[in-house]
């Protein structure tokens, strides 16, 4: 799904907005999100420099859990102090928490199906592949410096 909009004035509401349909559209690890953040955010839109995102990566890589909502609130942090950063942090996990709580019913009323176990044992080889690509794409940059 494509996440550039028309809105390039970088204000805290498009940033939010921002956050609020990458949570919501796409999917995969942290570095997947990572590197979407980085391609929209540092290369497409120019809302934050590359150096700017290389120092949040590496507090984000280096503090305890998921680095993709840390980012969101770090970059929300750069733009608008503690408040940004919380509310795009939230803004960023809300989607996943309800899909998280949806999917969770449906595995509960349909766990014994082969059908629902054939499409996980697929889905398991689209993400290696999307690790696999977001992991190279991340490190071009870094090992350029």
């Amino acid at each position: 799904m494509d996440l550039k909009n028309d809105e390039s004035e970088y204000s805290m509401k498009a940033l939010a907005f921002y956050f609020l349909k990458l949570g919501s559209s796409v999917l995969g690890g942290s570095l997947v999100l990572a590197n979407h953040i980085r391609e929209d955010l540092v290369r497409d839109r120019e809302w934050i420099s590359q150096p700017q995102y290389q120092r949040g990566l590496a507090l984000c890589l280096v503090a305890p859990g998921p680095v993709a909502p840390q980012m969101a609130v770090y970059i929300g942090t750069l733009k608008g102090g503690a408040w940004g950063g919380l509310l795009c942090g939230l803004v960023f996990l809300i989607p996943s928490f309800f899909l998280t709580l949806f999917l969770g019913f449906l595995y509960r009323h349909f766990e014994n199906t082969s059908f629902l176990h054939s499409i996980l044992y697929g889905v398991g080889g689209a993400v290696i592949g999307i690790l696999a690509s977001s992991t190279f794409s991340l490190s071009r940059p870094v090992f350029r410096m």
